[in-house]
C-alpha cells in the first residue's frame, strides 16, 4: 500500500471512529434548538413516503447545510456525499460528471436519475447527458440522494441511484452576493423573497438571478453564464400550488483534451488548448407546475413541465486536428401524477403509493466536420422523437412493530421515431420497455438500530445519436441490484450507516474509439460506510463531523482478458467538519472543511493504464455581522495526481488551487 493509500485509510478510520467516540463519551443529549434538519438521518422503521424511510442508503441535505459549504458550482454540493464521484469537464457548458455505485463520472452522469422539482432531466440526445449549470446552489431547499435503484418513483437512468432537488419556496430576506477569485472569476447573485411577504392573491414570491464569468485556468477556457429564476407559490386548501419559470444561457471556450503522455513529456503545457476556436453555446428555457399536498402521505401530488434546450459545441481532437461541431436541440414536455394513502391494512399500519409518468421529447442532433467553426462536411444529421409512458406503485406495511415490508415496481415503455437525414436506411421506429420490481425489509430489533435489505432493478433507455442511430435494434440497459445494510442512531445526533451491495448489468454500453459499443454483461460490488455526529448543536453553536468510505470493484464478465470497467475509482474517502458560533452582539463565525481521497481508476479495460490516487480539499470560512453583511472565502486544492480526475486515453489537468472570496448582504 503506497503512502497516499495509507493516508486515505487512516483518514477513513479516524473519521469513522470519531462519531462513535463522541457518542460514547457523552450520553447526555443537549437541549437543542434545531438549526437544520437531521440531514443524513432516516427513521427507516416509519411508515412514510419520505425517501429516508426507504430500505436503502439515503442522504438528505438541507438549505442550512448547503449554506455552510464552499459551493460555487452545483457539483460542490455532492463531493462530500458518501460514494459520490465527480468528474469536472473544463468546457463550462458541458454536463459535469456525477456518478456513484461503481459508475463513471466520465459518462456525464447518465447512469444517475436527476430530478428537479419533479422534472426528470434525462435526455435522449447529446450522449444522454443533462446540463445542470443552470442550478444556483442558493435556490435549492433540499437535496435527496438515493443510492441504488430502490425507489419506484425513479425510472430512467436510475442504475446507480437518483438525485432529487427541490427548489426554495421562499427565503427569509432578500439577498445580494458578489464574489471574485482565481482566473479572473466573477459572480453576482441576487434573490428577492421575505418571510411573511405575500403578493396580491396570496402569492408567495421567490426570484433569483445570477451572472458568472471567468477567464479560466486553461487557455481558451473563458465562460460566461446567466441565470434567471422566478417561483410563485400559493397556499390552497389541502396543499401548495407553485409555478416556476427559469432561463439560462452560456457561452464558453474549451481547452479540450490531450494524451496524458503529452503532458508528462512536456509536449504541451498543463494549460494548453487544442484549438482557440473550440467552445460552445447553450440556452435553456423551462416552466414547471407543482402541486404538493399538505400531507405527503395522504393526497395527490402532480408535476407538469416543459422546456427547450439548445446546445452547440465545437471540439477538436488532438491526434487528428479535426474539429467537430455538435448541435443538439430538444423540446420536452411531460407530467407526473401520484396518489398516496396511509392508514391501516387488515389492522396493520401501511401506506400505498400509485402514480404514472408521461413524457415526450422532440429533438434533433447534427454533427459536422468544421475548420475554425466553418462547415466542411456532414457526419450525421438526425431528427427523432420519443414518447415515454410509465406506471409505478410502492407499498409499505408493518406486520410487526419491529418489521416493515416494502414492495413495489414500475413499468416504463418508450417509443422512438428516428429520421436520419443523411442515411435513410438508419431511419425507423423502435420500442423498448423495462419492468423494474422493488422489494425490501427493515428490521428494528432495538430502538435506533435499523437493519435493511433490498432487491431492485433499474434501467437506462438507449440514446439516439450515439446508440440507436447506429443500432436501431438496441434495447434498454437493465440492472439488478441487492443491498444489505444497517443504520444506527446514537446520542449527540450521531448516525452510523454501513451497506454491502452487489449489481449485475446485462449490457455495459461504453465509448470505444469514439463509437458506443455493447461490452457485454458487467458486475459491481461495493461497501459503503458513513458516519456523522453533532458534538454541539444549540442556538448559538454548531460543531459537526462527518466521514465516509466506499470500496468498489467493477468488472466486465464477457470480455476476458479485458475485464476492467474504466474510470471507476476503487475507493472514495471523505472526512470533514462544519461549525458555527454566534457571538453575543449578533455576529457569527461559520466554516466547513471536506477532504476527499479518490482511489486509482483503470483508464483501459486491459489494466494496462491506471491513474494514481488524488485528494480534493474544500474549505469555507464566513464571518457575518448583525447588520446582515457577511464576508467569506472558499478554497479548493487538488493534491496528488492532478491528471487523474478523468481516467481516459486523453485527459485535462485540474488546477492545483482555486479560490473565491466575496460579500453577502441579507437585507433586514
Amino acid at each position: 500500500m503506497n503512502g497516499l493509500d495509507r493516508r486515505a485509510m487512516a483518514l477513513a478510520v479516524m473519521g469513522l471512529l470519531a462519531p462513535v467516540a463522541g457518542a460514547l463519551a457523552e450520553e447526555e443529549v443537549v437541549d437543542t434548538v434545531v438549526v437544520s434538519d437531521t440531514a443524513g438521518r432516516s427513521a427507516k422503521s416509519a411508515v412514510s413516503s419520505s425517501p429516508e424511510a426507504l430500505p436503502a442508503s439515503v442522504t438528505v441535505m438541507t438549505a442550512e447545510e448547503i449554506g455552510r459549504r464552499p459551493v460555487s458550482h452545483y457539483t460542490d454540493l455532492f463531493r462530500p456525499v458518501a460514494g459520490m464521484a465527480i468528474g469536472r469537464f473544463q468546457p463550462g457548458g458541458l454536463a459535469v460528471g456525477i456518478a456513484m455505485r461503481g459508475y463513471s463520472s466520465g459518462n456525464h452522469g447518465r447512469e444517475l436519475a436527476r430530478v428537479v422539482d419533479g422534472m426528470p432531466l434525462s435526455t435522449v440526445g447529446n450522449i444522454g447527458s443533462a446540463d445542470l449549470n443552470w442550478i444556483m446552489p442558493e435556490m435549492i431547499e433540499r437535496v435527496e440522494v438515493i443510492r441504488g435503484p430502490f425507489s419506484a418513483e425513479y425510472g430512467e437512468d436510475a442504475l446507480g441511484g437518483a438525485i432529487a432537488m427541490i427548489s426554495r419556496r421562499a427565503g427569509a430576506t432578500p439577498m445580494l452576493a458578489l464574489s471574485g477569485g482565481s482566473s479572473a472569476t466573477k459572480r453576482g447573485m441576487a434573490s428577492y423573497s421575505r418571510a411573511g411577504a405575500v403578493l396580491p392573491g396570496g402569492l408567495v414570491p421567490y426570484v433569483a438571478a445570477e451572472a458568472f464569468q471567468t477567464e479560466g485556468w486553461h487557455d481558451n477556457s473563458a465562460y460566461l453564464r446567466r441565470n434567471g429564476f422566478a417561483k410563485l407559490s400559493k397556499d390552497l386548501d389541502g396543499g401548495i400550488l407553485s409555478v416556476r419559470l427559469q432561463a439560462s444561457d452560456g457561452d464558453w471556450g474549451a481547452p479540450n483534451y490531450f494524451p496524458i503522455a503529452a503532458y508528462r513529456n512536456g509536449t504541451v503545457s498543463e494549460r494548453a488548448a487544442v484549438s482557440p476556436s473550440d467552445g460552445g453555446l447553450s440556452g435553456l428555457r423551462m416552466a414547471v407546475l407543482n402541486w404538493m399536498p399538505a400531507n405527503a402521505d395522504q393526497g395527490w401530488t402532480a408535476n407538469a413541465y416543459a422546456y427547450n434546450n439548445e446546445f452547440v459545441r465545437y471540439a477538436t481532437t488532438y491526434a487528428t486536428g479535426q474539429q467537430v461541431r455538435t448541435a443538439d436541440r430538444r423540446n420536452v414536455g411531460g407530467a407526473t401524477v401520484k396518489r398516496s394513502w396511509s392508514g391501516e391494512v387488515a389492522g396493520l399500519p401501511g401506506l400505498l403509493l400509485v402514480g404514472g409518468d408521461l413524457r415526450h421529447d422532440d429533438a434533433s442532433t447534427a454533427r459536422s466536420n468544421t475548420t475554425a467553426r466553418n462547415f466542411q462536411s456532414w457526419v450525421y444529421d438526425v431528427d427523432y422523437g420519443r414518447t415515454l409512458l410509465a406506471g409505478f406503485t410502492q407499498g409499505q406495511v408493518k406486520p410487526l412493530r419491529w418489521v416493515k415490508l416494502t414492495l413495489g415496481g414500475r413499468y416504463d415503455q418508450a417509443w422512438f421515431d428516428v429520421d436520419d437525414k443523411r442515411v435513410s436506411a438508419a431511419s425507423g421506429e423502435q420500442e423498448t420497455g423495462a419492468f423494474s420490481p422493488k422489494a425490501g425489509i427493515t428490521v428494528t430489533p432495538l430502538p435506533g438500530l435499523d437493519l435493511f435489505f433490498n432487491h431492485g432493478r433499474g434501467f437506462r433507455m438507449p440514446n439516439v445519436p450515439d446508440e440507436l442511430r447506429t443500432n436501431l435494434a438496441m434495447k434498454a440497459q437493465k440492472l439488478t441490484s441487492q443491498e444489505a445494510g444497517l443504520q444506527v442512531e446514537l446520542p449527540l445526533d450521531a448516525t452510523l450507516r454501513g451497506t454491502v451491495w452487489h449489481t449485475t448489468q446485462d449490457s455495459e454500453i461504453r465509448s470505444v474509439g469514439g463509437i458506443y459499443q455493447n461490452l457485454g454483461a458487467s458486475q459491481r460490488d461495493g461497501i459503503d460506510l458513513e458516519a456523522r455526529i453533532h458534538l454541539v448543536k444549540d442556538r448559538d453553536d454548531l460543531l459537526g463531523l462527518h466521514a465516509s468510505a466506499t470500496r468498489v470493484v467493477a468488472r466486465l464478465l464477457d470480455r476476458a482478458p479485458s475485464t476492467k470497467v474504466t474510470d471507476v475509482p476503487d475507493y472514495i474517502v471523505n472526512v470533514g467538519a462544519e461549525g458555527r458560533h454566534a457571538f453575543d452582539d449578533g455576529d457569527y463565525l461559520a466554516g466547513s472543511l471536506n477532504i476527499q481521497v479518490n482511489g486509482r481508476k483503470y483508464a483501459s479495460d486491459t489494466a494496462s493504464l491506471r491513474t494514481k490516487p488524488y485528494e480534493v480539499v474544500q474549505s469555507r470560512l464566513e464571518y457575518g455581522f448583525a447588520s446582515g453583511l457577511s464576508v467569506f472565502a472558499d478554497g479548493t486544492w487538488v493534491l496528488g495526481d492532478r491528471y487523474a480526475e478523468l481516467a481516459s486515453a486523453t485527459i485535462i489537468v485540474q488546477p492545483e488551487f482555486t479560490a473565491m472570496t466575496g460579500i453577502v448582504y441579507r437585507f433586514q
